[in-house]
């Protein structure tokens, strides 16, 4: 998908879309995520193996087509841009994080 950006040009996005109601047959933690109080950190569990597994595949997308950013978890399309990085990666972050640096991605887990 393509998004235009007022003054900064164009982006280009990949989806990848696991649907939530899926999850939930296969794992009772999903809960209501990402409502609720089994949200946010509490939600860590269950997310990070499935986001590992997702910024592995991001990782090997980039070495067939580079990108500056790529953003793993719940709705993350859109909420970060790599001109946003310019003070570096948020210490607090709901979504994954794939920045490459010098040729090689650098995953950044999310903290929330």
């Amino acid at each position: 998908m393509r998004e235009e950006e007022a003054g900064v040009g164009h982006s280009d996005w990949l989806v990848l879309y696991i649907p939530l109601s899926a999850l939930a047959r296969i794992d009772s933690r999903v809960g209501g995520f990402p409502f609720g109080s089994d949200s946010g950190a509490a939600s860590l569990s269950w997310r990070r193996p499935l986001d590992t597994w997702l910024a592995d595949v991001g990782t090997r997308i980039y070495t067939e087509v580079p990108f500056e950013l790529a953003l793993v978890g719940f709705e993350s399309m859109a909420e970060l841009h790599a001109h946003d990085l310019r003070g570096g990666v948020p210490k607090i972050r709901m979504h994954g994080v794939l920045v490459p640096i010098n040729g090689k991605v650098r995953y950044y887990e999310a903290t929330s």
